[in-house]
């Protein structure tokens, strides 16, 4: 199982990065209206490359994986995201 890393350029405390990664990492669980919401914060932080940045978190793939099989040319563009995301996830959803 892949871990969580705290991110301290994400400006977002220790324990609510881990809310938030811990959230999105049982996505499948989530009720349906909840999946909705998390899928337009994905693309919120991620664009065209949100279905890259959900398989980071949700599978136990690298970050190298990842960009390989998405075709994005580097992995600071999912670190970039799960940042953005970490930051604009809302408290209701945690």
């Amino acid at each position: 199982m892949k871990e969580f890393r705290y991110r301290p350029s994400a400006n977002v405390p220790y324990d609510r990065q881990g809310a938030v990664w811990f959230t999105v990492r049982r996505y499948h669980d989530l009720p349906k209206e909840k999946k909705q919401r998390v899928n337009k914060l994905l693309y919120r932080a991620a664009g065209h490359n949100c279905e890259a940045l959900l398989a980071y978190i949700i599978t136990d793939k690298t970050a190298k994986e990842v960009a390989k099989e998405h075709y994005i040319g580097s992995t600071t563009t999912l670190t970039n995201a799960i940042k953005k995301l970490m930051e604009i996830f809302p408290d209701d959803l945690l």
